[in-house]
């Protein structure tokens, strides 16, 4: 609380130096109304209500909102009449001015349904009416949701005659990875003036531009690989960007999109997130080495970019194309190529992401990429996760990175970036001040940090503010100091970073917490929320240590702390309500399962010397299917091969995809669900990276082939001499169906599956040369019933990961032996 204090001892010092114009409230009373025009758009309406709720808030005084002009007025928007215009105000940008006895906030604001030129809206009254809450009434959002705010009581709230205006550092400003989609996230959103004038969309799109159900009309899009035209499986695959039909092909594709969303100003060209690049000549000729020795595709990426960019352009004058360089296209070209007025890149800095900045080397090459890039183009944007761990389930305290900040959104403004695209944390309970750094640089990048982030602590957790500072600046050092000696470490927060990282400091971190938590008393409305906020920052620190004994991952003697918690309240962070906004990955971001299944036949047993049973591993997350033998119990049992540090957890719905109940998952430890005879069930396991088998009791049950395109995802034991076995039902009277087995990397994970009929019969499925192999397989006569599926490592390279989908003709479910497997109809 000592630094608020004097920064208010310091307004009041202002103010005796100042002439202070005008008083909207004065010794508890005020005769000023909110006014704006009947017709303002929703944007103005919003922050009409947010000034009237905070000066009730503050002042105890609730203004009347009013659609006639008043001789004492706070005026939102233009006011003709008082000879106040928008007129000389950037894009979202703001003014506000004292002027005849009243209060005027201006800026240029879109109406309803229309966009600006960049496609986007301007809200710039709106964040007058936040700056003017923030400046003068002294408000503070640390975090959404009702234990979001701070201020403390004022009798009289001044506006000083000098004014108040400002305007964005970025036109667009997104801060991704924040439970964003809530209504509480997007009001915080709001308050801090996110938003875009320039309306950027830069997502990944050649899968969803170019199918998988497309190959068989148009080969000719798709990568060539030894040769062969490539056919397509999953998310990330890669397309022949040399080839003039492809190019055409997103040309219409964006001509469509624009047609469609007649307001939406860009349209998205780029590539499939990891490698495979196309090796037909023409792309080939294109390709050149980077600085780093590598294969760098930029100069294809960018001519197929310009390629689209013209087409699109001769229709859409108007319209923009965005593009990332990003990856093995991060490096500019050799030879600079011009680039279309109509393309906007953004520069996504893979090498840096999650604290690697740190590291020296990472710092220098982000200055060189922000300083080359700009020579060929000022139509880019920033986009990066600098300061925050990716995939952070196991509540890892996040360091705010304050360095790291420091040094990138200056040099990203001096580079005249466009939009900033930083991803922050779903976990406000312990990422909170990063993420409102995060936002307040979006619109100023050359923010006192500092000031900031001491600012922050003191209001969210009021008196135990010195501790929680000590603490992130631990946090902050713990990580440093690991990046610089291991700047390859990756984003994603493993068991051995989090033994070098976080459990040295967790006992100063207990110690710390405790005696900073100790002093906030909850006898003020204040006092009150900064314990909840404190009370946040402990559950997630549960979770932490939690995770670490759950993986025994701490010493044999480490004791019992502060933050020791036991699995049922780890489960009780994760449940709706109003604090699930302080918690990461909690139930209700669970992914959907997609079809429903309302009948199965019989259930069978089948014992067989030729059926090996459970050989097959499987990896990340499943979609399941049982049928209760008997009334009772379904038991799951989590057999874990090796873990990476999530939580996984395992989801039971009915029939009709309608959520019963979930678990975490622990390895050998069975999980229950009361069942009756018959009925049918459905399961998902929710992993990112995990390698396990499951040992499932009382139920017939099968994986289905539906969370991701590429099917069930299975990992191999990478030994010629290692066969992996599943098996898929086929009905009778069925004449034909449709599969494929997938490899992982076509570059160096192969798999080879050998497919046998109930009579002998054998086909083969080869990924050896080509990432997915995929048939019609004729059923003969005699063929109906249970088919096996032998898989082990191609005819090069090694298995790793591998993908078995079932496409038409027959149930897509796939069983890991015939004991407990179903009839399928």
């Amino acid at each position: 609380m000592k630094n608020v204090k004097k920064a208010l001892l310091t307004m009041a010092l202002l103010a005796t130096a100042a002439t202070w114009a005008l008083d909207i409230v004065q010794n508890g009373k005020s005769n000023f109304v909110i006014y704006h025009d009947a017709k303002a758009p929703t944007s103005v309406l919003e922050g009409a209500k947010d000034l009237q709720e905070y000066c009730q808030k503050v002042t105890g005084i609730k203004l009347p909102i009013v659609n006639q002009p008043s001789q004492k007025m706070i005026s939102l928007g233009a006011n003709p009449a008082s000879g106040v215009t928008a007129e000389g105000i950037p894009l979202e940008g703001y003014r506000i001015i004292v002027k005849n006895g009243s209060v005027f906030v201006i800026g240029e604001d879109t109406p309803n349904g229309k966009r600006c030129y960049g496609g986007g809206v301007s809200n710039g009254t709106r964040n007058g009416v936040y700056a003017l809450l923030e400046e003068c009434f002294g408000v503070r959002w640390v975090m959404p949701g009702p234990y979001g705010d701070y201020y403390e009581h004022k009798d009289t709230v001044t506006v000083p005659d000098s004014g108040i205006e400002s305007a964005p550092g970025f036109l667009n400003r997104r801060l991704p990875y924040i439970q964003e989609f809530t209504d509480v996230s997007k009001e915080w959103g709001r308050r801090q003036k996110l938003g875009w004038s320039l309306f950027l969309y830069h997502s990944h799109n050649w899968v969803p531009v170019c199918t998988v159900d497309m190959f068989e009309d148009h080969p000719e899009w798709y990568a060539m690989h030894g040769g062969v035209r490539e056919q397509p499986s999953g998310d990330r695959y890669m397309l022949c960007i040399s080839n003039p039909s492809t190019i055409q092909r997103f040309a219409d594709a964006a001509c469509e999109y624009f047609a469609k969303n007649p307001l939406n100003s860009t349209f998205s060209l780029s590539p499939s997130d990891g490698g495979g690049w196309c090796e037909c000549d023409e792309c080939k000729k294109m390709y050149e080495t980077d600085p780093e020795g590598k294969l760098s595709t930029t100069p294809a990426v960018l001519h197929f970019y310009n390629e689209v960019t013209k087409l699109v352009r001769a229709k859409y004058p108007d319209r923009f194309l965005g593009g990332y360089v990003y990856a093995q296209y991060i490096y500019p070209p050799k030879t600079p190529i011009p680039l279309e007025d109509g393309l906007v890149l953004t520069l996504a800095t893979s090498f840096n992401y999650g604290y690697k900045m740190f590291a020296p080397k990472y710092k220098k090459l982000t200055e060189e990429m922000f300083a080359e890039w700009t020579k060929s183009t000022h139509n880019i944007s920033y986009y990066d996760l600098p300061v925050t761990w990716w995939r952070n389930e196991m509540a890892c305290i996040n360091g705010p990175g304050l360095e790291l900040l420091k040094f990138v959104y200056p040099r990203a403004k001096a580079a005249d970036m466009k939009g900033v695209y930083v991803y922050g944390l779903e976990a406000w309970g312990h990422a909170g001040v990063t993420n409102y750094l995060l936002a307040k640089l979006a619109w100023n990048p050359n923010l006192d940090i500092d000031a900031t982030f001491s600012e922050y602590c003191d209001c969210a957790y009021g008196a135990a503010s010195p501790e929680m500072q000590q603490i992130y600046h631990m946090v902050d050092d713990s990580i440093k100091a690991c990046m610089v000696a291991a700047p390859q470490t990756n984003m994603v927060p493993s068991n051995d970073m989090v033994k070098k990282v976080y459990i040295p400091i967790l006992p100063k971190v207990a110690e710390l917490f405790a005696a900073g938590a100790a002093k906030v008393k909850g006898d003020t409305e204040n006092g009150r929320k900064q314990l909840q906020r404190l009370e946040y920052f402990r559950n997630n620190v549960k979770i932490l240590e939690w995770s670490c004994r759950s993986r025994n991952l701490l010493p044999k003697d480490y004791p019992q702390t502060i933050f020791t918690a036991d699995e049922d309240e780890i489960a009780s962070f994760y449940e709706e309500g109003v604090h699930r906004i302080a918690y990461y990955n909690k139930p209700w971001y669970l992914p959907k399962l997609k079809n429903k299944i309302d009948k199965l036949g019989d259930g069978i047993s089948i014992e067989r010397s030729d059926n090996p049973r459970q050989t097959a591993i499987f990896r990340g997350d499943q979609s399941l299917v049982f049928k209760a033998k008997e009334d009772g119990e379904l038991a799951v049992t989590f057999n874990a091969v090796r873990t990476y540090g999530d939580s996984p957890k395992l989801y039971f719905y009915d029939k009709n995809n309608k959520p019963i109940k979930w678990y975490f998952l622990k390895k050998g430890v069975t999980r229950t669900l009361p069942v009756k005879k018959g009925e049918i069930y459905r399961g998902l396991i929710n992993t990112k990276q995990d390698f396990y088998q499951l040992d499932i009791k009382n139920a017939w049950w099968g994986a289905v082939s539906e969370i991701t395109d590429q099917g069930v995802h299975f990992i191999g034991n990478q030994s010629k001499d290692k066969v992996q076995t599943v098996y898929f039902h086929v009905p009778e009277g069925t004449e034909k169906f449709q599969m494929w087995l997938a490899g992982g990397d076509h570059l160096k994970e192969t798999a080879k599956s050998t497919v046998t009929t109930p009579t002998g019969r054998k086909i083969i499925f080869n990924c050896s040369y080509v990432l997915c192999d995929k048939q019609w397989v004729d059923v003969k006569p005699g063929e109906a019933g249970f088919w096996r599926m032998d898989t082990t490592e191609g005819d090069r390279s090694y298995i790793d990961d591998y993908f078995i989908r079932i496409l038409k003709g027959i149930p897509p479910i796939i069983f890991t032996d015939t004991e407990n497997a179903f009839y399928t109809k």
